[in-house]
């Protein structure tokens, strides 16, 4: 409950009280204000809370409203009306400054701005010859030298781009010249590449040192080494590497140390893929510039000294043919015609002792016209003429029916399709003759002889070999195996192997030897087959 006293001690209700006087008198506080009056007055109201001691009583204060005089109130109402002006002029200052320092921040951001703006556009107008030489630069470091950078001043700037320029151009000149340059190397190098892989002979490049720098694919063709995994090598560890190129090697390193003047030649016999080749070498020290090193160049000679000796040896037995075969006739003639006359004059031991010599004079002749035939048949020259397709298989059937009693003792192996070649068929028929004989004398005493006749086709070659379970070539005859007069029967001429070696070499072929193991020996002869029988 509240209760509130007036001017007279009159009471008032309580919603006559402003709300913030009834708060403060809550409170145990005086609320005093001036108020506007109705009339247009001011009154003054004092609220002061009465305090009770019994907790139970209600609020009680006590209002005081009084009149404020015209004077008074006219005084007041300046006084407000100042503080009014007061309170405008402070917040104008206010709203003043704000605006000032918005205004001052705006300024100093657009000059800021502007500034940075301007610096930009100087820094890029300044900068550009700057970053022109800079891409130059990097062109430049790319490989292109035919940047030209314009010069628009001359400052220091236009100095520097300037001698830019002028670099660029002497780069673009160099880099032309080298280019030149690498290009005649290169069509150099290639010539010689050219000429070097178009040689026969095997040519090797050494360095001061004597390790390998080049080798012609002849090289490789004629030693059957690899030539390749030897670069680098020096001579003396050829032979740790490669041991069949130890000998060779060897005899390079020699010539190398034996010249005088830096060249030397010889020639030397080695064993190259399981056969003796002749190799004619030469060497030779290159001049200090640009490179200095070695040359060593070799040609595998063995078959022209082969075709030398045959030559030599066809040139013997056409004359020694003809020298001898003319005076043998006479002799058996007269050694016959001895043996008629004296024959009917002789007592019986005499007579006996007459055909004794007449026959062995007969018999060596007839052994002399034999070794003439051999003689002549070395020393005949090919016959073009007479080639034509042969097939091989028929023709040795056709040999072989003259040796109807080895037949039990011949293994042969033919393909069903006819293999045809090229060739001559009598001069076939006789190495075909000659290499069944040297098999039958091979196994001269053996219970059971035995000969291999075996023919194939690989690609475009045939291949016919011969074996036998005799005793096998020997040394000698494996070194020089085709040469006359090579042969360990006691009455042989040497002349049969010579023969077939001959002969099929006029049909563009080539003979092998080998021995077989354990024993026995193989003799086989290679022909290009004809395309109708490679297709067969």
């Amino acid at each position: 409950m509240l209760a509130v006293g007036g001017i007279g001690g009159s009471l008032m209700p309580p919603d006559a009280l402003p709300g913030d006087a009834l708060r403060r008198a809550r409170l145990q506080q005086t609320y005093a204000r001036v108020e506007q009056a109705s009339d247009g007055g001011l009154l003054l109201r004092v609220v002061v809370p009465v305090n009770s001691s019994d907790r139970i009583d209600p609020l009680r204060v006590l209002q005081v409203i009084e009149r404020v005089p015209r004077p008074l109130a006219q005084d007041l109402e300046k006084v407000q009306a100042g503080a009014r002006d007061y309170k405008e002029i402070t917040f104008s200052r206010n709203a003043l400054k704000r605006l000032y320092q918005v205004t001052l921040t705006l300024t100093l951001l657009l000059a800021l701005t502007s500034a940075l703006g301007l610096a930009v556009v100087l820094s890029e107008r300044f900068a550009a010859p700057l970053g022109r030489l800079a891409e130059g630069t990097r062109a430049v470091a790319g490989g292109d030298f035919t940047r030209r950078q314009p010069v628009t001043s001359t400052d220091e700037l236009g100095v520097l781009t300037e001698s830019f320029n002028t670099m660029t151009s002497q780069l673009a000149d160099a880099k032309l010249r080298t280019e030149e340059s690498q290009h005649a190397t290169e069509m150099t190098r290639a010539y010689l590449e050219s000429v070097l892989g178009n040689l026969s002979s095997g040519v090797l490049a050494f360095d001061d040192r004597y390790r390998l720098r080049t080798a012609n694919p002849a090289a490789a063709v004629i030693l059957q080494q690899p030539f390749a995994d030897l670069a680098g090598a020096p001579l003396a560890d050829w032979g740790g590497r490669l041991p069949a190129l130890a000998p060779f090697a060897e005899l390079v390193a020699e010539g190398f140390r034996g010249s005088r003047d830096g060249q030397w030649q010889r020639e030397a016999a080695l064993t190259v893929a399981g056969q003796t080749r002749t190799l004619l070498l030469r060497g030779t020290r290159l001049p200090g510039a640009p490179v200095p090193g070695y040359v060593a160049v070799f040609d595998d000679v063995s078959e022209l000294l082969e075709a030398q000796r045959d030559a030599a040896w066809a040139e013997v037995a056409r004359r020694l043919a003809h020298e001898i075969k003319n005076p043998l006739t006479p002799i058996q003639l007269s050694a016959e015609r001895l043996a008629v006359k004296l024959g009917p004059r002789l007592d019986e031991s005499d007579l006996e002792t007459l055909r004794r010599g007449t026959q062995t004079i007969v018999s060596q002749v007839a052994a002399m016209k034999h070794m003439v035939d051999d003689f002549a048949i070395y020393a005949r020259q090919p016959r073009p003429g007479q080639m034509q397709a042969v097939d091989v298989a028929a023709l040795l059937l056709d040999v072989l029916a003259l040796y109807d009693n080895l037949r039990p003792h011949v293994a042969l192996a033919l393909p069903e399709a006819p293999v045809m070649i090229q060739g001559e068929p009598t001069r076939l028929r006789q190495v075909f003759h000659n290499l069944l004989q040297n098999a039958i004398d091979a196994q001269t005493g053996s219970d059971d002889p035995r000969i291999d006749i075996t023919l194939s086709v690989t690609g475009t070659e045939i291949a016919l070999s011969f074996g036998d379970r005799g005793p096998g070539f020997a040394g000698n005859v494996l070194e020089h195996p085709f040469e006359p007069y090579v042969t360990t029967k006691a009455k042989g001429t040497g002349l049969g192997l010579a023969i077939v070696k001959k002969i099929v070499d006029e049909h563009a072929g080539r003979v092998t030897l080998e021995n077989i193991v354990p024993h026995g020996a193989r003799v086989t002869l290679h022909f290009r087959a004809l395309k109708s029988a490679a297709a067969a």
